[in-house]
């Protein structure tokens, strides 16, 4: 019996992420050994200049390897110069079909990747998602030839140690000679709240009034508002919004942005994420806060609007970061109380009773467990102060969902998901 090739494709993806079977695939036939290949090459992660010799070794000696990349991550381990830092272009355009971006501590400019005369050197047009992630230091210019180099790009996720140096004066931008993106539609931006020079260049590049659709501020103050660029971004993207991720420490962001005039139309997704999933951020045992959140959302005039609520937190009693406790304006953590199951189930479920099409979905971080798992709200697993009955898995059990796994990646997708494998970055 012969199975159709596309049977032989889906045998061999079900093994994705496992390179000792995929390398035994691609010895078997040339037809496995096709997609095997696809599987095995189709993530790159550079993180060393071991790594990078590696890399270039088998593009220089097998050329079609690099048509498989899709995602590519590079970087360097310590800030001092390597041959990374100029050679990444050159490495980019060996994997022309490079379709997601992230970018680590490297010099992106030490060679004149882009000349002030002549513009961008070259365009990387199949690049939809690019990530900056950890320390870099642009000047204006050079920040917007680099967007102006990914022709596709429709998401961009910037880290909160970016740095800009602005232009010195207001009509500079205009003439940089790089006119704004009209033809580019970015539907998803991370952004950090402080920065007023990343601002007003995206502002300036993106037509955000129009194309933006999932946006997440990285709000690391924990001060009881939203800075002036985190207002400019909102109001300018609020009527075509419609998904909105907050990482905090305390419901007071959430409450000025609710209580702020701009209009959020077409928001149907808000995804909250307590600090304490990512270890370099304060991470409280109990992240009761978010109950507070649930109460403002219950009484936002637009909440009818709704469709998804998205709760992410650390298993209670849990962390992977420093405990850091502050006076003021901080819930403090309730670590000689349970953490509040039953409250967190009863407004959910008066949520959910008040908007008939709204949805939650609770994501647990839990080190104890071995894979990412659907579990309803009592199961066994969350101690002893588990809820015995759930009153929202009685009024809308389709309308709840909760996973539980051992991990969190911020990167795996908009506003970051549990995963079964820590991030390598």
């Amino acid at each position: 019996m012969v199975l159709p090739a596309e049977i032989h494709d889906e045998i061999v993806d079900q093994l994705s992420g496992e390179t000792g079977a995929l390398k035994a695939c691609a010895l078997t036939c040339h037809q496995w050994a096709r997609r095997a290949q696809s599987n095995l090459f189709r993530t790159i992660t550079i993180l060393t200049h071991v790594e990078h010799g590696r890399v270039l070794d088998m593009l220089e000696e097998h050329p079609r390897l690099g048509q498989l990349v899709r995602v590519l991550t590079f970087s360097k381990p310590k800030p001092d110069p390597a041959s990374l830092d100029g050679a990444w272009p050159d490495l980019l355009l060996m994997m022309d079909r490079v379709e997601e971006l992230n970018i680590g501590s490297v010099d992106l400019f030490t060679r004149g990747f882009f000349d002030i005369n002549k513009g961008v050197r070259t365009y990387f047009s199949r690049i939809r998602i690019l990530r900056l992630l950890g320390t870099h230091n642009f000047q204006c210019n050079d920040f917007l030839r680099l967007l102006a180099a990914c022709r596709s790009l429709s998401e961009l996720h910037l880290s909160d140690q970016i740095q800009i140096t602005p232009p010195p004066d207001d009509g500079a931008m205009q003439r940089l000679g790089i006119p704004p993106a009209t033809k580019s539609t970015l539907h998803g931006l991370t952004v950090p709240s402080a920065s007023g020079s990343v601002t007003s260049c995206l502002l300036y590049h993106f037509p955000l009034h129009m194309s933006l659709r999932r946006l997440q501020p990285i709000v690391n103050d924990v001060a009881p508002s939203c800075s002036n660029n985190d207002s400019d971004i909102l109001r300018v993207a609020a009527p075509v919004l419609e998904e909105l991720v907050l990482r905090l420490t305390f419901h007071g962001p959430l409450y000025v942005i609710l209580q702020s005039p701009v209009p959020f139309l077409q928001l149907r997704r808000l995804h909250l994420k307590d600090a304490g999933l990512e270890a370099k951020f304060v991470a409280y045992e109990y992240p009761t806060w978010m109950l507070t959140a649930l109460t403002h959302i219950s009484r936002w005039e637009m909440r009818a609007n709704l469709r998804e609520i998205v709760l992410s937190l650390p298993m209670p009693g849990t962390s992977v970061g420093p405990f850091v406790r502050r006076d003021r304006d901080v819930e403090p953590p309730a670590l000689s109380f349970p953490f509040p199951w039953v409250q967190l189930d009863i407004t959910m479920a008066k949520l959910a009773q008040d908007n008939e099409k709204l949805a939650f979905t609770v994501n647990i971080r839990d080190p104890s467990c071995k894979k990412t798992q659907a579990v309803p709200l009592t199961d066994p697993s969350f101690g002893r102060y588990r809820l015995r009955e759930s009153r929202m898995q009685e009024v809308r059990p389709q309308a709840l969902t909760v996973l539980v796994g051992p991990h969190w990646n911020a990167l795996r997708s908009f506003g970051g998901e549990l995963s079964d494998r820590p991030f390598a970055f």
